[in-house]
C-alpha cells in the first residue's frame, strides 16, 4: 500500500466522486482555504476510496485500509505545489445514493461550503466553529489570549521558528492547527488590527475528545510562554491571567461560593510544586508619582507581617516586583491555596493592608487605572 501525504493550506480536503467497480463514480477533490478560497486538488490516482479509512487518516494519519490514494497534489493560484501534515477530510460527495444516482452538481456545490457559527466552548465562551456538511465534521476554535505586557514580535519568532518549523512540528503533533493574531503577531495586517494583545486560535476537528485534544495543545502553548520568560518572576501573573481567559463569567458561582464584583479567583496550575493545580489570584500593588512601587508594607520586617497573614489566610502569598526587581510584568501580589475560600479570605486581608497604606502614604501612591481591583 502506497503513502498518503497530506496537503497543508491549513484548510480541509473533500472529494467529489470515484472509480469503484461495485458503485462507479468518478473522485474528483479540492481544498478550501481559510480565508474562503477554493483551490481544485490536480491528480488524485485512486482507484477506490471510501469514508471510513478517512477517519483514521484524520486521527493518525495512516493510509486508506483499501486500494486507494497514491498522492494527492495541491497547487494553489499561483501554480505552486504544496505539501505537508495538515489532516484531511475526504468525502464521498457524488457517490451514488441509495437510488443508484449521483448527487447533482447544485446539491455538490451547497455541501461544498464551509458553514460559520458561534458556538461556546467548556469554558462559556464563543468560539467561531467550521462544519462541513456533507460529513458533518466541524472544526471549534479556541483563543488563548496572551496578556499585554507579553504580546511582542519576539514571542511570535519564539512560537513560530525559523521558517515555520516549530509551529509545523506543534501542529503535527498536536492535531490541531494554530493562528497567531494581533498586537504583536509579526503580521503587518494583524498588528494593525483593534486588538491590543495577541491571541492564539487552537483550532481541532470536533467530537468526542475534542476538549482533551484543544487542552493538550493549549497546556502546551502555556508551556512554551513559560519557557520564554525563563525565570522572570512574571510567572505567576501569565498563569493567572492565561487563566482568566479560560474561566467562566465572574458572576457565575464557583466551587459552590457566590462571587462577589471584585471575586476574581481563578483555578489554575501553579508556578510552584511541579505546577499542580490550585485557586489564585493576583492583586497589583500601588505606585507613587515618581514611578516607584509600593510593596514592602506587605511583607513587613524580617518578614514577619506576611507570615503572619500567611497563617491567618492559610494562603501562599508572595510579593513580585517590591524590592526593584526587573520584571516583564508590572509588580503583583499572587494568593494561592487548594481551596477557594482561602483565596477569597486572604485577598480580602491584602487589600485592606493596601487601603491601609494608601491612607497613610505621605507619597499618595495609588493604583494603576489598569488594576485589576481599582
Amino acid at each position: 500500500m502506497s503513502s498518503y501525504d497530506v496537503p497543508s493550506f491549513g484548510g480541509v480536503i473533500g472529494g467529489t466522486g470515484g472509480s469503484n467497480a461495485a458503485s462507479p463514480c468518478f473522485y474528483s477533490a479540492w481544498v478550501e482555504l481559510p480565508d474562503g478560497k477554493t483551490t481544485t486538488i490536480h491528480g488524485v490516482p485512486a482507484d477506490s476510496i471510501q469514508f471510513r479509512p478517512t477517519e483514521r487518516l484524520l486521527r493518525g494519519l495512516e493510509p486508506p485500509l483499501q486500494q486507494g490514494i497514491e498522492r494527492l497534489i495541491v497547487q494553489d493560484t499561483n501554480g505552486s505545489t504544496r505539501q505537508s501534515h495538515e489532516a484531511a477530510v475526504v468525502s464521498d460527495i457524488g457517490k451514488p445514493d441509495s437510488g443508484g444516482t449521483s448527487v447533482g452538481n447544485d446539491e455538490r456545490a451547497h455541501n461544498a461550503v464551509v458553514h460559520g457559527s458561534n458556538v461556546k466552548d467548556e469554558h462559556g465562551q464563543e468560539n467561531h466553529a467550521m462544519e462541513r456538511s456533507n460529513t458533518k465534521s466541524m472544526f471549534k476554535d479556541y483563543c488563548l489570549d496572551v496578556p499585554k505586557w507579553l504580546s511582542k514580535n519576539e514571542l511570535t519568532g519564539f512560537l513560530v521558528g525559523r521558517g515555520g518549523e516549530k509551529k509545523n512540528h506543534f501542529e503535527q503533533r498536536t492535531k490541531c492547527r494554530i493562528q497567531i493574531t494581533g498586537k504583536g503577531s509579526g503580521s503587518r495586517l494583524q498588528d494593525n488590527s483593534t486588538m491590543d494583545h495577541m491571541k492564539i486560535i487552537i483550532s481541532a476537528r470536533c467530537g468526542k475528545y475534542w476538549q482533551n485534544i484543544v487542552g493538550r495543545a493549549r497546556r502546551e502553548i502555556e508551556d512554551l510562554l513559560l519557557k520564554y520568560i525563563r525565570t522572570d518572576k512574571s510567572r505567576g501573573r501569565l498563569l493567572y491571567e492565561l487563566g482568566i481567559g479560560t474561566r467562566e463569567a465572574a458572576d457565575k458561582k464557583v466551587g459552590g461560593v457566590d462571587r462577589d464584583s471584585s471575586a476574581t479567583a481563578v483555578f489554575q496550575r501553579a508556578y510552584y510544586d511541579n505546577f499542580q493545580k490550585v485557586w489564585m489570584d493576583i492583586i497589583d500593588l500601588p505606585f507613587d508619582r515618581k514611578g516607584n512601587v509600593h510593596g514592602r508594607f506587605i511583607v513587613g520586617p524580617h518578614g514577619e507581617t506576611i507570615k503572619r497573614v500567611v497563617e491567618e489566610t492559610k494562603c501562599r502569598i508572595a510579593v513580585h516586583g517590591a524590592f526593584g526587581e526587573e520584571m516583564l510584568c508590572d509588580p503583583y501580589v499572587v494568593i494561592s491555596s487548594d481551596e477557594v475560600t482561602n483565596v477569597a479570605r486572604g485577598r480580602r486581608v491584602i487589600r485592606a493592608m493596601i487601603r491601609e497604606h494608601q491612607e497613610s502614604c505621605p507619597t499618595s501612591c495609588s493604583l494603576r487605572a489598569s488594576a485589576n481591583d481599582a
